[in-house]
């Protein structure tokens, strides 16, 4: 049966709340018995920027509970929400309930799915489907997070596209005027926004450590080490940072570029004063 809403990990019960378990990627603590049904489908969807600390904090902090029968999810801080089992209907009541507690909202245009069952034989991760011998709720942690990690880096990818596209223009300007395009104040933006970008990534995502879940469970290393093939996690990981570096190089360049033109600009200012000190001058002495 499933539980009683009371019995789900979040804090309060209403009309507004949602009815289904939700639980912490990668908290630890979760039922080690097999799940009642041998597969389930996850989807992750990215709401926003981040959730509201204080109401993962309230998650990590319910007491463990058993598997569930029925949809449950996992909750990244990073503003991701995997899913498992959940029908259409479930799906647009969590999201909805969710949105309240979401900082910097984003439209949903970056998901990523997975089919996890349990079956003999050794561990296969391939074209969006992994089968595990024994299926958990650890697994379905070890699975969420790994697919959480891919959709906020697909989120993060489209956001340097855009920041590529205003690199560029400022490069077109450079090639074609021999002269920086746009204001000072807009560069150091730029740089600000990008340092923040990796910062941020770097704080929340934690792709370059493994989860917890997985330390001391060979299993559970194994299927995070096939997901993370599966997605491309390390190859996309390392093609944002050297892209984040390109447009921190460019912004940076561009900055002293800008600076070296107003340090010219104040030396003829300088050079004009001088000359008219000078004309002052030659005039006071040929009128005497």
């Amino acid at each position: 049966m499933p539980r009683d809403p009371d019995d789900t990990l979040l804090p309060v019960k209403d009309p507004g709340a949602v009815n289904i378990p939700l639980y912490a990627v990668d908290a630890g603590g979760l039922d080690v018995a097999p799940l009642p049904r041998g597969r389930v489908v996850g989807e992750a969807i990215i709401l926003g920027e981040r959730f509201d600390p204080a109401f993962v904090a309230r998650i990590k902090k319910a007491p463990p509970s058993p598997a569930p029968d029925g949809a449950f999810g996992f909750v990244a801080p990073y503003g991701v929400i995997v899913l498992f089992e959940a029908g259409p209907l479930v799906r647009a009541h969590v999201l909805t309930t969710l949105a309240a507690h979401v900082v910097g909202a984003v439209d949903i245009d970056e998901t990523e799915g997975l089919v996890l069952e349990q079956g003999p034989g050794p561990l296969t991760v391939h074209n969006g489907q992994a089968q595990v011998e024994r299926l958990t709720l650890a697994h379905c942690d070890v699975a969420a997070t790994a697919l959480a990690q891919s959709v906020a880096l697909a989120h993060r990818e489209a956001a340097i596209v855009e920041l590529l596209q205003t690199a560029e223009s400022w490069a077109t300007g450079l090639a074609d005027g021999g002269r920086v395009v746009g204001t000072d104040r807009a560069l150091i933006k730029s740089i600000g926004g990008t340092l923040k970008n990796r910062f941020r990534f770097l704080r929340d995502v934690e792709l370059d450590e493994k989860p917890d879940v997985v330390w001391d469970r060979p299993d559970l290393d194994r299927l995070y080490a096939g997901l993370r093939q599966e997605y491309e996690l390390s190859e996309r990981h390392a093609t944002f940072n050297r892209k984040m570096a390109l447009l921190d190089d460019t912004a940076r360049m561009l900055v002293e570029l800008s600076a070296n033109r107003r340090s010219l600009r104040l030396e003829w200012l300088i050079v004009a004063l001088i000359a008219v000190e000078v004309f002052i001058m030659l005039s006071e002495w040929i009128k005497s």
